[in-house]
């Protein structure tokens, strides 16, 4: 295992620096780094698969990266990250198929995810408070602005009308982990706000479909649309469902680029994406679960 390391992180230090440099200067991640990443990862793997000394079975690690392609083409089709975004996930979960928290996510590019998502989480949190000190009334009317609030709306109407129907199949026929379920509810929401937003100017066919999602659940769960306080409580856990949408949306929104060269005032993703990786075998996502009561 420590050969494989010293395999693998220099390689990740290597690209996360070259692309975090690259993101901050210029706003773009250059395709050739990329692929100098690729091509190591794909020599790294042949050759541990070789001496059979692949630190996983390699059924699991080529199901790892097809999982981080499909991540990574819901936001990107999402306009939540860039290609040059995607195409990094995807390099750095070739780069690192391992992490302390295998249990709790089979597929290690779950946990490389879920830590990108919280240093961005908290990296965003810090910018909008130094921002909401320094100019308190623009701070505060970004985070109430007309499109968050369309955007938590759209969410709701699509989470309560839609996506119920994904943790109930998963429930039914998979042995998941809450979060594995809660990153799979919002991977397949990602894609369905994406396909929503596509045909928006089809305005009664959106309408029929949130109809015809009703109508199922109403259909699959009789007994929530009979029980007031049942249907308050998921009315008011997709509310929350959809509160938690929003703020990812800024988080992943924040870094997504214009133009290549063109200069910007966001955070550039790369970073946050090298520093989510390099931690995947930290204590943050423990820390961050033991934080929210979670249960491994």
């Amino acid at each position: 295992m420590l050969r494989y390391f010293l395999s693998y992180y220099p390689a990740i230090l290597i690209l996360g620096a070259v692309t975090s440099y690259t993101d901050l200067k210029f706003n773009t991640i250059r395709n050739k780094h990329l692929a100098y990443a690729f091509l190591y990862g794909i020599i790294l793997f042949t050759s541990l698969s070789f001496l059979n000394a692949l630190p996983l079975q390699s059924d699991r690690f080529l199901a790892n990266i097809l999982i981080s392609i499909i991540i990574a083409f819901a936001l990107y089709a999402s306009r939540l990250w860039s290609a040059g975004d995607a195409k990094l996930f995807i390099a750095l979960s070739l780069l690192l198929p391992v992490n302390r928290y295998g249990r709790l996510f089979f597929f290690p590019c779950l946990a490389i995810f879920v830590n990108i998502a919280i240093v961005g989480t908290i990296a965003i949190l810090a910018m909008e408070t130094l921002h909401i000190i320094s100019k308190p009334l623009i701070g505060l009317k970004n985070i109430f602005s007309k499109t968050n609030l369309l955007v938590f709306l759209k969410s709701l109407a699509i989470i309560f009308s839609l996506t119920w129907a994904i943790p109930l199949f998963l429930s039914r026929n998979f042995l998941l982990s809450p979060l594995i379920e809660l990153i799979i509810l919002y991977i397949s929401y990602f894609l369905i706000y994406y396909f929503i937003n596509k045909f928006s100017k089809y305005r009664l066919l959106i309408i029929l479909i949130l109809a015809l999602g009703i109508s199922a659940r109403y259909f699959c769960q009789p007994g929530l649309f009979n029980s007031p306080a049942d249907l308050y409580n998921q009315f008011s856990l997709s509310a929350k469902y959809s509160l938690l949408f929003v703020i990812l949306r800024g988080v992943f929104l924040n870094n997504v680029k214009d133009k290549p060269g063109a200069t910007s005032n966001k955070i550039p993703y790369a970073l946050l994406m090298f520093l989510g990786t390099i931690l995947v075998n930290s204590d943050l996502i423990a820390s961050i679960i033991s934080l929210f009561a979670f249960r491994k």
